[in-house]
């Protein structure tokens, strides 16, 4: 969606008309879009609608045209990041119910509690006033006749794209660990936050994907890019 002066939505129309490749469309529909271009303060502003999350920004010092080409790789690394973890095959042949998928959290001593089901919500607790961290492992396991390639997606909070695995798994019915093995594999909590969203992805397929055609880097989140004097975040730093 767009919030701002007529001059300023024709420049952004006229960029990404001519840049298919950022895969953006304006909405007439004031509330419909996921996402907000916003005019404020000189500064043209992508933010996440439901969190009000500044993604990025453009000094509109250089006019709207120029603000609106600074914005565009802002723009097409959002829209890569909700396309691919919107991606589905519901064509597919394999039977995906061959396929089992889930998170076991490490208790404290011994032992571990399995969560059923794709969403789930895990309690941290603070002690001594910080927070425990959550420890466990990610798995899955095919009962399928064939050797499959399991690729764990991770989609960070700064709109990057990480392939946390992507490696055969053998017929059996063995589980894989394909997260949660190594000491920085653990959930946790930031100072200030009380709540946390994180998104995997588990992509099954014949034969091995390309992953490098998914990974994208983190978006350095805040920052108002001026087309004549470099990036700065909003606190001013450089």
């Amino acid at each position: 969606a767009f919030e701002g002066k007529a001059d300023q939505r024709s420049a952004l129309e006229k960029a990404l008309d001519a840049d298919a490749s950022v895969g953006v469309a304006l909405t007439e529909v004031a509330h419909a879009g996921a996402y907000l271009l916003r005019e404020g303060a000189g500064q043209l502003l992508l933010l996440q609608r439901e969190t009000d999350l500044l993604i990025q920004g453009a000094g509109l010092g250089g006019g709207a045209d120029q603000a609106a080409q600074a914005l565009l790789p802002a723009l097409r690394q959002v829209a890569q990041w909700e396309r691919t973890l919107g991606l589905r095959n519901p064509a597919t042949a394999m039977d995906v119910t061959l396929v089992d998928f889930h998170f076991a959290e490490r208790l404290p001593g011994a032992g571990e509690h399995v969560y059923p089901g794709e969403d789930l919500v895990l309690d941290l607790v603070k002690t001594g006033g910080d927070w425990v961290e959550i420890r466990g492992a990610i798995r899955a396991r095919s009962r399928m006749a064939q050797t499959l390639h399991l690729a764990l997606v991770y989609f960070s909070r700064e709109f990057g794209i990480h392939i946390l695995s992507n490696d055969p798994v053998e017929p059996g019915g063995g589980w894989a660990t394909l997260w949660g093995a190594k000491p920085e594999d653990y959930f946790f909590l930031d100072d200030g936050q009380n709540e946390s969203v994180e998104r995997f992805k588990l992509i099954v397929s014949t034969e091995r994907i390309d992953d490098f055609l998914l990974s994208q880097d983190d978006l350095a989140l805040g920052q108002i890019v001026s087309p004549t004097r470099g990036v700065q975040r909003e606190d001013g730093t450089r």
